[in-house]
């Protein structure tokens, strides 16, 4: 199929909406629950992100969540089906699966599977953007969750190597939840990271080095 035959297919298309369906519906549920988490609500203000019958009701919190994850499934089928799995809106919608999915009504597995498909395209097609740093970093945390220390704290470097590439090109983030996470994960393997030359191994806390 050429460029332009798919640039104009209704599948496609249709997958798009679908997609930015489910950014407004994963929105508003962020939306919704930083407003529960802070015990605020003013019934003036809207809900920027949804036009649906409970935009402004704080008390169907998950309700956008599952809308999001069932519209980002119709659009991650739609997306495969036209673009294959190594395309960017492929990887990106994969990306979003793995975020909603990081939420306690679903399992940490899922999360990590939708990641884990994503990385691959995004190690190629956005190598020197914070994107990749956060799938890493995204990876590292739900590893963590998952009681996998050691593929947590690889994740993590990974994502930490490339925050220090983006600071090296004038870009700063804060970073202080991913070290967070690498110190957690050290403590839990009883082991801390030794970086030299780029690269890193593990040592114990009389300095013996693995």
């Amino acid at each position: 199929m050429k460029e332009k035959e798919i640039e104009n297919n209704p599948v496609l298309l249709e997958a798009d909406d679908l997609a930015e369906k489910g950014n407004k519906a994963f929105l508003s549920y962020k939306w919704k629950l930083n407003r529960t988490c802070v015990d605020y609500h003013d019934s003036s203000e809207t809900n920027p992100y949804s036009d649906d019958k409970w935009a402004n009701d704080v008390s169907y919190p998950e309700h956008d969540l599952e809308l999001a994850f069932d519209y980002y499934q119709q659009a991650l089928a739609r997306y495969e089906k036209i673009l294959g799995p190594d395309h960017i809106k492929t990887a990106e919608v994969l990306s979003q699966l793995g975020d909603v999915s990081r939420d306690p009504m679903y399992d940490n597995c899922i999360s990590r599977d939708y990641y884990e498909r994503a990385l691959p395209v995004y190690k190629i097609k956005k190598s020197n953007s914070r994107d990749l740093a956060v799938i890493y970093e995204n990876l590292g945390a739900v590893c963590l969750l998952m009681n996998d220390p050691l593929s947590s704290l690889d994740y993590n470097y990974k994502s930490l190597s490339q925050y220090n590439k983006l600071a090296i090109c004038g870009e700063e983030w804060d970073i202080s939840q991913l070290k967070e996470n690498i110190r957690e994960a050290e403590d839990k393997l009883g082991l801390h990271v030794v970086v030299e030359n780029d690269k890193y191994g593990f040592a114990d806390k009389d300095g013996n080095t693995t």
